[in-house]
């Protein structure tokens, strides 16, 4: 009898399930990305492998649903909330602290701080030296023009103006972490988690190392930080979405969100959508607040922007997995000349196929020929449907190979590449008061180099051992999205259902970003990272403990 009630709580149905529903999923698209990374397909390619891919499956499938049925039952006793005190402000303050100071090496190490390519596009435009285009958003290169120019007004440099934005960045970053950690513990998690949570962002390298690199998408993360636990706020308390205080942050890192990467507001039309759905009660709450971010961003994008003489975005930006597919087909098929030509009639080239590369759609893309494409949408439209139906295999493996390091665990041929210096390649922009002229921008020639203050060894070690890209299963993308979804699955299972509504952003971000033009770019998906520790912690959460309250 004993032995029968054993088996019966440690194997109980509902968990079981859950446990195996995950392990489907993962094992089935691990599968596929082993495929299409060895074999350049998501199909078995001959019987053989066939059989041997269904024995995988079966096998790792029953053992993996073991192994999360037992994880699910470490976490029912790890994840218990804790009837303590609430903490205080000072402790937000320790928390804060705690995560600047363990970054501040690296501020040392690489000051002024980090610039890449793209954003020295950025930098040129803010400078009126190069034409302003919405490809990289106006609204963060308005940010760097505010930094750029106070730092050109305090003492006559640009590096004063990196300086002050690595700072500030520093500054936000670091309070946006340990807010999270912070808001967790108020809601008695576990302590144990919230000191991972602290420990995680204070000593993983790459927060540290994109807290002082100018990227439009370290930004857009901390915002998504923001807006999950706005959401949370509200699972947790519904009747907060009345609070004028809430819907105008609602608002605030929602517009904020939609206008920092050109996928934001995608992302959050997707997760407006479902709270509308999920909360009847106040939907007009939040129909207010996505009208507000939706005015203020259609604002911006047709009447501000416009306005200031920025040039919109390019249509190819938006067409990287069809051009990828049409790519694809004309490269692996035997296509008749007059099939071949419908195609590459879009293209600046007579062939684009041997430019084309299963993990980056860059090369197809840069060929768009987009005069040519205007004003013949609809024969791109029919030319794109007649290969679909004619190469439907084809295309879903142009897609898959296109975005396969955003969900195999094992992809690391990019994974995280950090840049460790400010980039000093030439790159050659259009004039901003000339734009058939072209001119050379130089990070040097802006006086913006890597000067260090201090140089730590531990530091550079670290950083090498990551751009080796040979890293350990636990650090890919596609290991740590696997890991939200089991938290997903983990709060699912436990009955948590409104949890889900927590992760809408970050899904929403990863769903848009399969589209993207390339593979695995860590800084894509970089949101992945910055908010796996709060999906952790809201394993420990107990729905039920508070239900009003201001938000605070």
């Amino acid at each position: 009898m004993k032995k029968n009630k054993f088996f019966k709580k440690a194997f109980e149905k509902r968990r079981l399930g859950f446990s195996l529903m995950f392990s489907i999923l993962v094992v089935l698209s691990q599968l596929i990305g082993y495929n299409i990374i060895h074999y350049d397909t998501f199909l078995p390619i001959n019987i053989r492998q066939l059989i041997l891919v269904i024995l995988i499956f079966i096998t790792v499938t029953f053992f993996l649903t073991f192994i999360i049925n037992t994880i699910f039952i470490l976490f029912d006793k790890m994840f218990k909330s804790q009837s303590v005190k609430k903490p205080t402000y000072k402790r937000l303050l320790l928390f804060w602290g705690i995560i600047l100071i363990s970054w501040i090496p690296y501020f040392l190490q690489y000051y002024p701080g980090l610039i890449q390519r793209d954003t020295l596009d950025q930098i040129a435009q803010a400078l009126n030296i190069s034409l302003l285009k919405d490809h990289h958003p106006v609204f963060y290169t308005g940010i760097i023009y505010v930094f750029f120019h106070l730092g050109n007004l305090i003492n006559g440099t640009n590096e004063l103006g990196v300086v002050l934005y690595t700072i500030c960045q520093m500054l936000f970053l670091s309070f946006t972490y340990a807010y999270s950690a912070y808001f967790l513990q108020k809601h008695h998690v576990n302590k144990f988690l919230i000191c991972f949570m602290v420990l995680f962002y204070a000593l993983y390298p790459m927060h540290a190392m994109y807290s002082i690199t100018m990227y439009k998408d370290v930004l857009f993360a901390a915002c998504i930080n923001w807006l999950v636990i706005l959401i949370l706020n509200l699972v947790l308390t519904p009747q907060k979405i009345t609070q004028k205080r809430y819907l105008i942050l609602m608002v605030l890192i929602g517009t904020a969100v939609s206008l920092l990467r050109q996928n934001g507001f995608y992302a959050i039309l997707i997760t407006m959508i479902i709270l509308i759905i999920y909360y009847k009660s106040y939907r007009k709450n939040i129909l207010f607040a996505f009208l507000s971010i939706f005015l203020i961003f259609i604002g911006c994008k047709n009447i501000i922007f416009p306005a200031i003489n920025a040039q919109p975005t390019a249509i190819k930006e938006a067409l990287a997995v069809p051009l990828q597919q049409l790519a694809r087909v004309d490269s692996y098929k035997n296509l008749t000349s007059e099939e071949s030509k419908q195609i590459n009639n879009f293209f600046k080239r007579d062939n684009i196929g041997p430019l084309y590369t299963p993990q980056s759609a860059d090369d197809v893309r840069q060929n768009l020929d987009q005069d040519y494409f205007h004003n013949h949408v609809k024969d791109f439209i029919n030319i794109w449907a007649t290969n679909a139906l004619k190469y439907p295999v084809t295309y879903i493996n142009a897609f898959l190979a296109n975005n396969v390091g955003y969900y195999y665990a094992f992809a690391k041929d990019r994974g995280m590449l950090i840049i460790t210096n400010i980039e000093q390649t030439p790159i050659t922009l259009l004039k901003a008061h000339n734009p058939n002229e072209k001119v050379v921008v130089i990070s040097k020639d802006l006086g913006l180099e890597t000067k260090p203050i201090k140089e730590f060894k531990i530091i550079k070690r670290i950083v090498n051992a990551i751009n080796d890209r040979n890293l350990p299963i636990f650090l890919t993308i596609g290991f740590n999205f696997w890991l939200i979804i089991l938290c997903l699955t983990y709060a699912i299972y436990k009955k948590n259902n409104s949890y889900f509504l927590v992760f809408l952003p970050v899904l929403s971000v990863w769903f848009t970003i399969l589209a993207s033009s390339v593979s695995g770019v860590f800084r894509f998906v970089y949101c992945i990272f910055t908010t796996l520790p709060i999906f952790i912690g809201i394993l420990g959460l107990d729905k039920k403990e508070e239900k009003s309250g201001s938000f605070r």
